[in-house]
């Protein structure tokens, strides 16, 4: 151990030290490739640590470092919080690992050897930069061991072999988990109370409790996963030891291929083989003759001959006009997604012909089955593990009666918000039905009892995913033009040509196999027809535009039959499937009356205006959208002549934090009158506020319970949260068609792709203004508040 003590310079009674000794136990880190070439590189270098691997018993106290307590000289030291990681699991646990230690041994020395190589490659100019960049990389790597140090010691086989398979990087494979399979995401939650601060992870099997180097912030305040996932290319590059290379320094295939268009790609991956071993010449030498051969040509950017000098008149305005329009064309055309890969129509349909060049057969084929799975995955946005349970009838989540033509969707619960059980709130129907075209129906009960027939178990159905997928690809292959389906996110192409059209809907997404992030926070309010016309009408509009009709009366062989568009039935009585938090007008409507009786009965001045504040704030929820807490709910920025509301929630500085609500009169007058008597109580106007033991405290969801008020009042309160109008408004904003930039907007879903406020916005504001104002006033009505 010379080396390693030498290596820490190490003291004796050093706490760190001991306890990786400990933890190394009886491997010889003298072998450990990444620890000699530290050794080496700190050598040839003569690169010093800027702060020693020690932590001297008089300087820290064991006990307040099991409490997860960070010495205050590793903050600005990245490098050393592996280190401090391992130690502090070390210090609570004593179960044994079944991974060998070398290999989490192995990221800790990799990361500190890598990050010593990038940071000396940093430049004057860079430096804060890359600092800042490395010690993000580092708090990821950390949060991933934490996690990886305690399932290590779990003799689970879904753990071992998810997390600790053979492969090049246990870091990398732990971000490809997360990202790819949400599920397996979800199970790690945050306690984020006062007095504990710990990860849990929770399946079926087993339920762990992961203490963690660093402290965790709450959810609301930081995904705990985002920056996780985000750090995947960094790391990537940071083991090429280029991580704080400019742009322009590394090797980049897209500024060697820029000149040669996308359809190409065959000949640009052939281009950029060849390109490293020719000289300058040699290389435009074999550009022309590439492009060439491949008839390929430039693609000239387009330059208006308009003179429009001087049509806006500074930078500022130019720069907001820019964003705003490239704000709408990435929301429709992005999206949250790579739309660069989706067909468009008219090559889908051509390579759905070729596909279906053979009519149906009479017994079981497997690549007859993998067609059908993927045309309905093309229609409906399944992949191939649900599809399967779909033709087998064992998906939870959707069900299929061929007879009547009708799927039955059953919705995430993890997208609604979470259900209540009390008096107020009821539970919503959590199903949406929609109808599939007759021929498509045809075909799918034709596999269907093919199956049925062989007796297939949906077992072998399911270990077939690897054949379809290869299958799907060879016959793309063999298209004759090039066309790139993604079989692992098919749902992406109905989604694609859903905003391709320009509906927002988002409601679609109910229906089909995945969803993006962004939409979770529209879903959590969103409501949608249990008899979903929409998506009935959408998926018939698909299948027509698709040729589908055609393709499947060939495949048939009913070529005379003429498959026609249904009107989809029309529901007398519509019910909707949406947010459990849509409180009823009934129980508002007492609560309203209920409030206003005792405002005018009230003998104590100090209790009237508590109540008047009460009314105010959960009348503001429902016309205004306002959240929880404190800050979305203040009046300082009112225009009576706008009729229009600022509200700066998070951010004063980010668009995202902006808010400008339309007032509909029965809101103004709301405001007005609360406003009037914090003039008579010498109160501010700007924030809400109550009379609590005679002083005056900001109204909050946890400051009122300290009143003494009628049990009818509390008890609504207690169970009724201070955002239950968000839920209300967006329940009758689609039920009524509202447009879904407006509800956004009002929302405050930036995120998802709303347009940017200005002059130079997208959005129409004055629809805006005024359709939401009319809906607002409408509420004002059905609950009971109108002025």
């Amino acid at each position: 151990m010379s080396l390693l003590k030498k290596f820490f310079n190490y003291y004796e009674d050093d706490i760190l030290f001991d306890a990786l000794i400990y933890a190394i136990n009886k491997i010889s880190l003298e072998d450990h490739s990444n620890f000699k070439d530290i050794l080496k590189y700190l050598e040839i270098e003569s690169t010093a640590f800027h702060c020693e691997l020690k932590l001297a018993s008089e300087n820290i106290n064991i006990k307040e470092l099991k409490t997860g307590r960070k010495p205050s000289n590793f903050q600005d030291k990245p490098f050393l919080w592996p280190y401090y990681a391992y130690y502090c699991y070390l210090l609570n646990t004593d179960k044994k690992p079944l991974t060998p230690s070398r290999d989490l041994l192995e990221i800790i020395f990799s990361f500190h050897l890598h990050y010593l190589r990038n940071k000396d490659l940093s430049k004057k100019e860079n430096k804060e930069v890359i600092y800042s960049r490395l010690e993000k990389l580092a708090n990821a790597v950390v949060r991933i061991l934490d996690i990886l140090f305690v399932l290590n010691c779990e003799d689970d086989d879904w753990v071992q072999d998810t997390y600790f398979k053979p492969c090049t990087s246990l870091i990398l494979n732990f971000i490809d988990v997360i990202q790819n399979n949400q599920i397996e995401e979800k199970k790690y939650t945050i306690d984020d109370s006062k007095t504990k601060n710990y990860l849990k992870y929770k399946c079926e099997t087993i339920e762990l409790i992961i203490n963690t180097s660093r402290v965790l912030k709450a959810p609301q305040e930081e995904p705990f996963f985002t920056y996780v996932k985000a750090s995947q290319d960094d790391y990537k590059v940071f083991l090429k030891d280029e991580f704080s290379l400019t742009r322009k320094n590394r090797k980049s295939n897209y500024s060697r291929s820029k000149l040669i268009k996308k359809e190409n790609l065959e000949e640009i991956s052939k281009y950029l083989e060849v390109i490293e071993e020719k000289t300058s010449f040699e290389i435009h030498t074999y550009a022309e003759e590439v492009e060439q051969n491949s008839n390929t040509q430039y693609a000239n950017r387009q330059i208006s001959n308009e003179n429009n000098v001087d049509v806006v008149p500074n930078k500022h305005k130019q720069r907001t006009k820019n964003r705003a329009i490239s704000a709408k064309y990435t929301k429709r055309n992005l999206f949250s997604m790579d739309s660069y890969d989706i067909p468009p129509k008219f090559l889908l349909e051509e390579f759905f012909v070729f596909l279906f060049t053979d009519t149906i057969f009479t017994r079981l084929n497997e690549n007859e089955y993998f067609k059908i799975i993927l045309l309905l995955g093309v229609l409906t946005g399944q992949r191939y593990q649900q599809a399967t349970k779909i033709l087998f009838s064992t998906n939870e989540n959707i069900t299929l009666d061929l007879e009547h033509r009708y799927v039955t969707a059953k919705i995430d619960s993890a997208l609604f918000a979470k259900e209540v059980n009390n008096t107020y709130f009821k539970k919503n129907n959590k199903e949406v039905v929609f109808k599939t075209p007759y021929l498509l129906s045809l075909a799918l009960a034709s596999q269907k009892r093919k199956l049925e027939q062989e007796n297939i178990k949906l077992f072998l159905a399911e270990e077939m995913e690897k054949k379809y997928h290869e299958f799907i690809k060879s016959v793309t292959k063999k298209f004759d033009k090039k066309i790139t389906i993604s079989t692992k996110s098919i749902e992406r192409i109905s989604i694609a040509y859903l905003r391709e059209e320009g509906k927002e809907d988002i409601n679609l997404l109910f229906c089909t196999a995945s969803y993006s992030q962004n939409d979770t926070a529209k879903l959590t309010y969103s409501s949608v027809q249990k008899e979903s016309q929409f998506y009935t009408s959408f998926l018939q509009e698909l299948y027509f535009s698709l040729g589908i009709n055609n393709i499947m009366a060939h495949y048939l062989k009913v070529d005379n039959y003429k498959e026609v568009r249904e009107k989809p039935s029309i529901v007398v009585k519509r019910e909707y499937v949406g947010s459990q938090l849509g409180l009823s007008p009934e129980d508002a409507n007492k609560f309203f009356k209920k409030l206003k009786q005792l405002i005018n009965y009230a003998s104590n001045e100090h209790t009237r205006f508590n109540l008047l504040a009460i009314y105010t704030r959960y009348a503001l929820s429902l016309l205004v959208g306002t959240r929880t807490f404190n800050q979305s709910c203040s009046l300082e920025n009112i225009s009576h002549a706008y009729k229009i509301m600022k509200l700066s929630e998070k951010s004063e500085t980010k668009i995202s934090g902006i808010r400008v609500i339309p007032l509909c009169d029965s809101a103004l007058n709301i405001i007005k009158k609360y406003q009037a008597a914090c003039i008579t109580h010498e109160v501010s106007q700007i924030d809400m506020h109550l009379y609590i033991n005679g002083e005056i405290i900001p109204f909050t969801a946890e400051s009122y319970k300290h009143l003494t008020l009628d049990q009818e009042i509390q008890d609504f309160m207690e169970k009724v949260p201070l955002n239950f109008g968000r839920h209300v408004f967006t329940k009758y904003a689609v039920e009524k068609g509202l447009n879904r930039n407006f509800i956004d907007a009002f929302l405050g879903h930036y995120s998802a792709g709303t347009e940017q406020i200005g002059i130079y916005s997208t959005m129409n504001y004055k629809n805006y203004i005024t359709d939401v104002s009319n809906l607002t006033e409408t509420l004002a009505h059905i609950y009971g508040v109108s002025s």
